[in-house]
């Protein structure tokens, strides 16, 4: 990269609740799907702005 070169950062959060929103491929295992985004098990099945407030503050 040039000194002059513009970096940019995508800082971003996704807040959901599974017990509302529920998408097929986090209630059974994809291996397609875990072969593109890696072990996503361990993904919370809420996370509302109140904790990720508790998470970055």
């Amino acid at each position: 990269m040039t000194p002059d070169a513009l970096s940019i950062v995508d800082c971003h959060a996704h807040f959901w609740d599974a017990e509302v929103h529920t998408y097929p491929v986090f209630s059974e295992p994809s291996p397609g799907f875990e072969a593109l985004v890696g072990d996503y098990t361990a993904l919370p099945r809420r996370y509302p702005p109140p904790q990720y407030f508790e998470d970055v503050i």
